[in-house]
């Protein structure tokens, strides 16, 4: 699945029409700097306080967390 280049417009606003509030993304990317995506997503959770998005973190790549390693960095607090 690939998402469009601006998310408030393509993405986000879709389902924030639809009544969601609460967003649970989980995407790779080699990208490690701020970029348009993110300005996107900072532009649409500042215009809609009543929105978050939740992201996955090291789902793939060199940088990737080991399985059970998250409980040790505390980036899951609570889950598993």
């Amino acid at each position: 699945m690939y998402t469009s280049g601006d998310l408030a417009r393509g993405y986000f606003n879709l389902t924030y029409n639809y009544g969601a509030r609460i967003h649970s993304d989980s995407w790779g990317s080699e990208v490690t700097s701020y970029d348009s995506m993110a300005s996107s997503l900072d532009r649409f959770t500042w215009s809609n306080q009543d929105f978050v998005s939740v992201f996955a973190a090291g789902a793939a790549g060199a940088g990737a967390i080991a399985k059970g390693e998250e409980k040790r960095l505390g980036s899951c607090p609570g889950g598993a």
